[in-house]
């Protein structure tokens, strides 16, 4: 089962971007659908034995509400087979990575070895994004949409080495790692957040390590943690700014450069292009704030659509081709710029709710596992906790939770933390790894 696990890593990481420059097949792109299918048949396999005795009621409660309310968005809105198929792979092909923990008991040591896999996935992106960063520049392409290292997004990019910087601080904090050990490690995941200018990350960083500092300390010594993270962000953004700042200022203002990370956010002129300008303005889409509005006038437009939304994969562009393709593409393809947006449309006001439950569990389980576990389990609660606000908060600025390279991997470690406080409040240990392989009914 490790196997499959490292693979999975693997497969949501690095074989997109092997791909696309040819050193795998094309086929390759295929992988973390492979890997659902093998998933879900381990789950199926060992989870009717356990009964799924290690998932708690309250997953199988939004699980089932957030399925029947996609099922009547269908019915409703007479989705066509191929966009349903479409809308079934983005949402629910992760899923089956959160039970994978709960019908199989990782050994401590193999949770280490894949959280060291991940860790070099994201030493390497540094080195990646400078590359592409300096051949882009190379040609006079200024932006830094094309810094995106092994995930294919430059948004997705920053969000999964966001996390990482939640997951290192929160093995900070615990101590489990040294002073200058984690200011590499910070130095090293954030840089190519500033060099491929991901302006959310004015507001998701500081959201994941203040949550990530607070959780991680004891109740009387918040206060202290807090002021601590405070200087923390301050040295942060002593180097991220000016980075930013430079390479903005490289590229043209009919490019949208020309000014500083400052300016952006208090220059109205500036942010309110970025925000509230139309289509016919920006010659493409419109402001992020305008396709907000956009997306929440059509779902209110209907009662239906408000509660149900316009079923999955409706309003989505698939690259399974034009087959696969929502009815209402042409009309949102432009304003549907973030999960956020998505979510809104095809999923309504019920369903959005209900995924936001979702992560308010996947945060109980983790703030649980901080305050009550010790070592790695300690450690990686606390981390875990700042990794669900930036994942929340990234819904309304990219593409975090469709993308496999960020929804299989949160899948994957939230369905660790809530099956690990399983066990502990059931008393059940974690069995040694040479055991384990030792016992046929555990393999696979």
């Amino acid at each position: 089962m490790q196997a499959l696990a490292l693979f999975m890593i693997f497969a949501v990481t690095v074989s997109g971007i092997l791909a696309d420059n040819g050193w795998l097949p094309s086929a390759a792109r295929f992988l973390p659908e492979i890997v659902s299918a093998l998933v879900v048949v381990v789950v199926v396999a060992l989870g009717v034995r356990d009964r799924f005795r290690y998932v708690r009621v309250e997953y199988w409660a939004i699980f089932v509400a957030l399925l029947l309310s996609m099922v009547a968005g269908v019915v409703a809105n007479t989705v066509d087979p191929g966009p349903v198929f479409a809308g079934i792979r983005a949402y629910l092909r992760a899923l089956p990575l959160f039970f994978l923990a709960a019908v199989y008991p990782f050994s401590d040591r193999e949770v280490r070895q894949q959280l060291g896999a991940l860790l070099v996935v994201a030493i390497v992106q540094a080195p990646l994004a400078a590359y592409q960063k300096m051949h882009e520049l190379s040609f006079g392409n200024t932006s830094g949409d094309a810094v995106y290292g092994t995930f294919g997004n430059a948004g997705v990019l920053s969000v999964f080495l966001l996390a990482a910087a939640c997951v290192v601080t929160g093995f900070f904090v615990r101590r489990l790692i040294g002073v200058w050990a984690w200011v590499v490690l910070m130095v090293v995941t954030l840089a190519p957040t500033a060099i491929n200018e991901t302006k959310a990350i004015v507001f998701m960083l500081p959201a994941g390590l203040l949550v990530t500092f607070w959780v991680g300390a004891p109740p009387s010594q918040r206060l202290r943690s807090l002021a601590s993270s405070l200087a923390v962000l301050a040295a942060l953004g002593a180097i991220i700014v000016p980075t930013f700042d430079y390479f903005q200022a490289q590229r043209p203002v009919s490019e949208g450069g020309g000014f500083t990370l400052y300016e952006f956010f208090t220059d109205q002129r500036q942010l309110d292009r970025y925000v509230n300008a139309r289509a016919d303005e920006l010659g493409g889409a419109p402001g992020r704030g305008l396709a907000y509005r956009l997306a929440i006038e059509s779902t209110l437009e209907d009662p239906v659509a408000a509660v149900f939304g316009r079923g999955i994969g409706n309003a989505s562009k698939s690259s399974l081709g034009n087959g696969f393709d929502g009815e209402y593409v042409s009309r949102f393809r432009l304003i549907i710029q973030s999960s956020g947006i998505l979510f809104l449309i095809e999923l309504g006001l019920l369903g959005v709710a209900l995924l936001l439950m979702l992560h308010v569990l996947v945060f109980a389980d983790a703030s649980a596992i901080a305050r009550s576990g010790a070592g790695m389990w300690g450690a990686l609660g606390v981390g875990w906790a700042g990794v669900t606000v930036v994942v929340v908060l990234a819904c309304s600025y990219t593409d975090p939770v469709v993308s496999p390279g960020i929804s299989y991997l949160y899948w994957y470690i939230s369905g660790l933390l809530a099956a690990h406080r399983m066990r502990a409040a059931l008393q059940v240990p974690q069995r040694p790894a040479m055991l384990r392989a030792a016992s046929p009914s555990r393999e696979t």
